[in-house]
């Protein structure tokens, strides 16, 4: 195994999507092109015939192996279960990089992640009764994000930028999806956050073995629009990314007659296909490659218990430029923090996503359980949308409370049960009276109730609010 040294032979490449589900065991073929049915099921492969005579640098060049950071490369076989390989992975990466140490991996393995992500309240995603979690065809990183937000095995997700956005003013059949970082704020999250999942096009890449082990897409070279958008139906398969090389010769990528990109410059992308695959089990992918860079997951231990009605959230609810919501506790204890959404649409999808670009700040109000008495208060402004837990200035003692944020734009809620949603999954949610309001011109109103819905316009109950409350011991 070839780990990334400044100089020889180097890594791997696969494909990926948003809401992943894709096998991924080598498919090995001496032929310069691969066919459609190859490629719907796994990347071509060619052997290497020379080592490459190109050096890394100092400058532009940056692999989280070379700092001490790594885990095991994984080999998710003939499963759709990508999604969960690749943030097992970013998890495990991401608490190297912050915290200097590795998560449990034996209380993190891929079935927990699995089980994990439809939940343990039992609605949000959740198996389908009948159903098992080997039926489920595929998933995203954000579904294990959603419900680790409540806190599992000790471990809290405190904060998770998205990083793609989703237009889907031009198709809604096929929206466009752009990266809403820039190449120079991934490379600085690579370097201060750890690993970043992406999400690429499903069996298009071919893995060439001249000179360097490398994903060459030739169907994704340049496939965004002049806008950088992409469709969502392109991408197909969820893996990640674990550095970069800015002076990575673009000539490499034009092997066996494939397209060469304009620029020099290449991501270091980890797949979880095995060892044989690739340089063990990474790859180069030029920078032109048309896939979503989607945002680092930071985990802390520094809370006891999280206070949740919600399992996950996919719609936004505006009463204007600002719109105020609460929910309402009846626990006490020491309150250290408050997290929740920003930047969700307004969109409810059955592909259970839609974050957009707007103005990410938030007000956050801790109050008595009428709403009267403010006991904290302070004001954040994000750089990506998101989730993410706000710190108080100081823990509060509260018996009985009430959270009360105020967003610029939407406010984030689970809204109403969707049914199916993908094959074997269904999105399910329930919320009690007293635990959730909204502000309308002055007044609070119940967001379990239809005729709050009737007074904001729309069709769905709004059920609860993406608002949680964190306690330290």
């Amino acid at each position: 195994m070839k780990l990334f040294r400044k100089e020889g032979l180097i890594a791997i490449c696969l494909c990926i999507s948003l809401v992943a589900g894709c096998s991924a065991k080598d498919d090995k073929s001496n032929g310069s092109e691969a066919t459609s049915e190859t490629s719907a099921s796994a990347p071509a492969e060619t052997q290497p015939t020379e080592e490459t005579v190109y050096v890394h640098g100092e400058d532009g060049y940056f692999s989280q192996i070379d700092n001490g950071i790594s885990t095991p490369v994984q080999d998710q076989g003939y499963t759709p279960h990508c999604w969960a390989y690749a943030t097992f992975d970013v998890l495990r990466l991401t608490n190297q990089t912050i915290y200097g140490e590795d998560i449990d991996p034996e209380a993190f393995d891929i079935t927990d992640l699995r089980v994990l992500a439809y939940g343990e309240k039992d609605e949000g995603v959740r198996i389908m009764e009948g159903s098992n979690v080997n039926d489920v065809a595929g998933g995203s990183d954000m579904y294990i994000t959603w419900m680790m937000t409540n806190g599992y095995q000790g471990y809290t997700v405190i904060e998770n930028p998205t990083l793609v956005n989703c237009d889907i003013s031009e198709n809604e059949d096929d929206p466009l999806m752009t990266n809403a970082a820039t190449l120079d704020q991934i490379k600085e999250m690579l370097r201060t956050k750890g690993a970043l999942p992406i999400v690429l096009s499903g069996g298009a890449g071919r893995i060439n073995y001249k000179d360097y082990a490398l994903v060459n897409d030739d169907n994704s070279l340049g496939l965004a629009n002049e806008n950088g958008g992409i469709k969502e139906s392109h991408v197909g398969h969820e893996a990640l990314i674990v550095g970069y090389d800015d002076n990575f010769p673009k000539e490499y990528f034009g092997q066996y007659g494939h397209s060469t990109p304009s620029i020099d410059g290449a991501w270091l992308y980890k797949e979880s296909a095995g060892e044989t695959w690739g340089d063990g089990g990474y790859a180069w992918v030029s920078y032109e490659s048309s896939f979503f860079v989607d945002g680092y997951i930071v985990l802390s231990q520094d809370y006891s218990k999280v206070l949740s009605y919600e399992n996950s959230v996919i719609q936004g609810v505006n009463t204007g430029d600002k719109t105020t919501v609460a929910n309402v506790w009846h626990d006490s204890g020491r309150l250290a923090a408050v997290g929740t959404y920003v930047g969700i649409s307004d969109d409810l999808t059955d592909d259970l996503y839609g974050m957009k670009d707007e103005d990410d700040t938030i007000t956050i109000k801790v109050m008595d359980e009428d709403m009267t008495e403010v006991l904290a208060e302070k004001t954040v402004t994000f750089d990506f949308d998101g989730y993410y837990v706000v710190e108080l200035d100081e823990p509060v003692d509260v018996d009985g409370f009430s959270v009360v944020v105020t967003y610029s734009g939407n406010a984030p809620f689970e809204s109403e049960s969707l049914g199916q949603i993908r094959s074997s999954l269904e999105y399910y949610t329930t919320a009690e009276k007293g635990q959730t309001f909204i502000m309308i011109d002055g007044q609070w109103y119940d967001t379990s109730e239809a005729s709050t819905s009737e007074l904001l316009g729309i069709e769905e109950v709004l059920n609860n609010a993406g608002i949680k409350a964190l306690f330290v011991d």
